[in-house]
């Protein structure tokens, strides 16, 4: 029997309405892609989380801090309650069921889930949360909600946003990929792997990443180069794309990008799945090529 991908969603018992949406919107779009969303069951962050999946049709599993409901009312989107007595070391179990942990927001518990998550090796992903700085220690992040927000109606396999992972990679490639993802049956083809149509949406996605460093206006893709795909990549597996410019000219920016994947399943290995290098240029509205601003030298 197979099982359902779980991925947590933490975050404060008590949180702003914008917080709280982009919480719901996060919620149905783990609904919609299948996904088992699991939380501390409490309000807040959880609670809309929670309402997400639910109202999307999907299941919810919330790990209460408490002995019993007195101690711990759960949320009424809650599925499956489990009343841990253990507090906040519940987060550390919490961490541990889960195939990805979403921070949303959210104050030191969420700090401690996040530290958890990197300390096991679970994917982060942050949505206006904490951030890890090295070697200064740690800063809560500034950037604006509206700049990590899923989109609407994508599903899982399109929820990607700045991941927190501790030094580099056994490849080498750098700590922070562009993108990461967990995918997910919708994205097979016949054989049952990820169809590589998928694969390359998201090469394209996690250059435009790169691109988008050098320059704040519209980028247009005119070419990727050869693909060759060296490995399969099969449902569950986490995928990270790792973007690097290659180089910048008057108007066009190449990005090389390399596709690793870590298989599903408990110790699994990491693989090279392809790279490509895609050539990108700045256009204005009328689609024109403009030259990318570059900084005063001196």
């Amino acid at each position: 029997m197979s099982r359902t991908v779980q991925i947590a969603v933490v975050g404060a018992a008590a949180c702003d309405e914008p917080t709280s949406r982009l919480a719901r919107e996060t919620g149905s779009e783990l609904a919609l892609a299948g996904a088992t969303v699991l939380c501390g069951g409490r309000g807040g962050v959880m609670e809309a989380a929670c309402q997400g999946a639910h109202l999307a049709g999907g299941r919810t599993v919330g790990i209460l801090p408490g002995t019993d409901e007195v101690q711990s009312p759960p949320n009424e989107y809650l599925d499956v309650v489990l009343y841990s007595g253990l507090h906040e070391a519940r987060n550390q179990i919490l961490v541990l069921s889960s195939a990805a942990v979403i921070a949303i927001g959210g104050g030191w518990g969420t700090l401690s889930e996040i530290a958890f998550a990197l300390k096991y090796r679970v994917p982060v992903v942050l949505l206006s949360s904490w951030n890890l700085r090295r070697p200064h220690g740690l800063r809560r992040r500034q950037d604006r909600a509206a700049h990590q927000q899923p989109p609407r109606g994508a599903g899982l396999s399109r929820l990607s946003a700045p991941i927190a992972m501790p030094g580099p990679t056994p490849s080498g490639q750098p700590a922070i990929p562009a993108i990461r993802v967990v995918l997910m049956p919708k994205d097979t083809n016949a054989l049952g792997t990820i169809f590589g149509g998928v694969i390359l949406s998201y090469i394209d996605q996690a250059g435009a990443v790169e691109a988008h460093r050098h320059c704040d206006g519209r980028i247009v893709t005119v070419s990727m180069r050869e693909v060759v795909f060296h490995a399969p990549v099969f449902v569950g597996d986490l995928v990270s794309f790792y973007s690097t410019t290659r180089r910048l000219g008057t108007t066009s920016i190449t990005v090389a990008v390399t596709v690793e994947a870590e298989r599903a399943h408990p110790g699994g290995p990491t693989v090279k799945v392809t790279e490509a290098e895609v050539v990108f240029v700045h256009v204005g509205a009328d689609g024109r090529p403009l030259p990318i601003a570059r900084p005063p030298v001196g």
